[in-house]
């Protein structure tokens, strides 16, 4: 046997694939699905191992998880489950026919399986020409016929309905990346998971997720950029996060972070309007001196005893114009007419 397939076999006893006809009860877990970009463009995972022996260390990260692995380059550059043919020759990069291909092995499972994309590209889309014959496509190629796949490519993202990950390898392309990106991720890869993954890969929720520097329930990081020189020290521990099970660790830290300040202040703010503005029955007591007239406003913004301003209610105004009522208080005559006893009060 030679040396690839010997790795064949090695990487397929390490992480054995279902069965695409495994009975619904069988129930294998999720499956992740790798596409691999397989082009001239996209340097080694690791630049201290071999392209096959990396990509067999890459998929002993998910310890007997199952998976299935999609080759692509352009349409006719795409093989399923074939590590032999891993070796960076692809003259295209076509994402559209790739993900068509994965769309084919998830038709091959139970309806109820459980899936989730891992692309490792360098994110350059390169469609060619003649594998798009289509009247209404763009002739010639160039930019004309990538924003055409690429409109092509997020419709069909959309009606996946599978979460997308996307694993960057390279060096950062010097333009086409979108302003404030952490990952500095080409903005056609940024539009690929906000297609796939929804609101949970819009731009706020992404910025949140890359700053708590971990994955949520709601809050998930779905792009990752590797340096040609990190190699699978990086790759690792970004497959391991990616195939974990989901865990609400980033939103409890926003809450604890954001909403609960939050809901403390309105807590505190709405018991201060709830006393700077009494009701129906409250009691308001009046300081008065005896001969001196007091003029009372009623329904006037005015302070509260107990701190804060109220709007309702009685008040003091300065002047007898400003005033609602005039009160003043005088000390009660002494009665001196007789009681019926025959005493004196």
């Amino acid at each position: 046997m030679s040396t690839a397939g010997v790795l064949s076999a090695l990487l397929l006893l390490a992480s054995p694939k279902p069965s695409p006809t495994a009975p619904a009860s069988a129930a294998p877990g999720t499956v992740i699905l790798f596409l691999i970009d397989n082009s001239a463009s996209l340097p080694p995972l690791d630049p201290d191992e071999k392209r096959v022996t990396a990509l067999e260390k890459m998929f002993g990260f998910l310890k007997g998880q199952p998976y299935r692995l999609v080759l692509f380059g352009g349409r006719r550059e795409t093989f399923i489950d074939d590590v032999t043919k891993y070796n960076n020759r692809g003259q295209w990069t076509d994402f559209y026919y790739a993900f068509e291909r994965a769309k084919e092995l998830i038709a091959g499972y139970p309806p109820k399986t459980e899936f989730r994309i891992v692309l490792l590209t360098d994110g350059l889309l390169d469609p060619d020409p003649t594998e798009w014959p289509e009247p209404d496509v763009p002739k010639g190629g160039g930019d004309p016929l990538r924003d055409y796949v690429a409109e092509r490519l997020y419709a069909s993202l959309r009606e996946l309905h599978v979460p997308l990950y996307v694993i960057l390898v390279g060096d950062v392309p010097r333009e086409g990346i979108a302003p404030g990106d952490k990952e500095q991720a080409p903005t056609r890869v940024l539009e690929m998971v906000r297609a796939a993954n929804g609101a949970k890969a819009s731009p706020t929720a992404q910025s949140l997720a890359s700053f708590l520097k971990d994955d949520g329930v709601l809050l998930k990081k779905f792009v990752y950029r590797v340096s040609p020189s990190e190699g699978l020290k990086k790759i690792e521990p970004v497959i391991r996060r990616i195939t974990a099970p989901t865990r609400p660790v980033a939103e409890v830290q926003v809450f604890s972070y954001l909403l609960l300040p939050l809901c403390l202040f309105l807590f505190l703010l709405l018991g201060l309007l709830v006393r700077s503005f009494p009701g129906p029955g409250d009691l308001e007591i009046i300081e008065l001196h005896q001969a001196v007239p007091a003029h009372v406003a009623a329904d006037r913004l005015h302070k509260v005893e107990g701190g804060g301003w109220g709007t309702t209610g009685l008040s003091l105004a300065s002047t007898a114009r400003d005033a609602s009522a005039t009160l003043t208080y005088q000390v009660p005559p002494i009665d001196l007419s007789p009681s019926s006893d025959g005493t004196r009060s």
